[in-house]
């Protein structure tokens, strides 16, 4: 039987959360929530990660139109990625900056 030359240990998993209500008179508000616990690799693990998503939206003219607004990350204006990879012979740290805030009206 040969050795084990890579090996790694760890815990992975996601979580998410939705609430949404609806006004009488037509409104309508939502959140949502994740958490990306990051990856175990053979050789290295990635970084966490959360998001958070609010919405609203009214209708109109006999709900014939909706209008409808929602914010994703409001609080972040970057996503940051980290990645981590070790072997006996090298090391390799990575990170990529994107942006994540957005706002969307319809």
């Amino acid at each position: 039987m040969l050795p084990a030359l890579y090996q790694n240990k760890g815990i992975t998993g996601n979580a998410f959360a939705n609430v949404g209500y609806k006004l009488d008179n037509g409104f309508r508000f939502g959140l949502d929530a994740g958490y990306f616990s990051g990856s175990v690799l053979l050789q290295g693990k990635s970084s966490h990660y959360i998001y958070t998503s609010y919405s609203a939206s009214k209708e109109l003219f006999n709900k014939k139109l909706t209008v409808a607004v929602a914010a994703s990350n409001p609080y972040s204006k970057f996503f940051k990625f980290n990645s981590y990879t070790s072997t006996r012979i090298f090391i390799s740290k990575a990170s990529t900056r994107s942006d994540i805030a957005t706002i969307v009206s319809a």
